[in-house]
């Protein structure tokens, strides 16, 4: 969130508001500040494909070609180029790489005020329960 008020009205109260209201009528709200240093998220990125490598590797010893779907707790082969791929257990951290730990926790810090306005007094704290990703290479439908 901004950390300066530039007038009456804006600010980071303003924009608490202004998110919690998309959310609740939208059921989604996009943040424009950045909440993740570019850096960690390039590290990110990188830690992603190779955990993507590494299950589709996995998932082509136990029988599985490129272009078939399949699903497992690990990987899942939504369609052509994309998968979603899980990274860890956000509750316990128990086997999520630091980087990974990092990025869910900057994503709770962003969108805990949110959640918290848009709930009001019906608020009672906000946990993620899996870090996951969705990964499309070129080539796959929008």
């Amino acid at each position: 969130m901004q950390v300066h008020q530039t007038a009456e009205g804006t600010g980071p109260r303003a924009d608490i508001a202004l998110h919690a209201s998309e959310l609740k009528a939208r059921g989604f709200t996009v943040l424009d500040e950045h909440i993740i240093d570019a850096k960690v998220i390039d590290r990110a990125r990188t830690l992603t494909q190779s955990r993507l490598s590494q299950l589709i590797s996995q998932a082509k010893g136990a029988g599985c070609s490129v272009n078939q779907q399949y699903k497992f707790s690990e990987i899942v082969h939504r369609q052509r180029h994309r998968w979603d791929v899980r990274l860890g257990d956000a509750r316990s951290k128990e086997g999520m790489h630091p980087i990974w730990a990092q990025v869910c926790s900057a994503a709770l810090s962003a969108v805990t005020p949110i959640v918290c306005e848009a709930q009001g007094a019906a608020f009672t704290g906000i946990q993620a329960v899996q870090m996951g990703a969705v990964i499309s290479r070129p080539g796959a439908k929008v």
